[in-house]
């Protein structure tokens, strides 16, 4: 198991790492981070508490 978590660490760290400048870069043109659309997840209890 040691060898695996070698081998995947520095995946999960670059993985990580490209989601955070999506994040950043769709933060930067004007996406609001906080905001859930309407449609994004309509039968969720957990998007319901958090669009009000």
């Amino acid at each position: 198991m040691d060898f695996l978590n070698t081998l995947l660490s520095p995946i999960e760290f670059v993985v990580a790492w490209i989601m955070y400048g999506w994040h950043q870069a769709f933060t930067a043109i004007g996406m609001d981070p906080e905001e859930v659309s309407p449609g994004a997840c309509p039968s969720s209890a957990s998007c319901a508490s958090s669009a009000r």
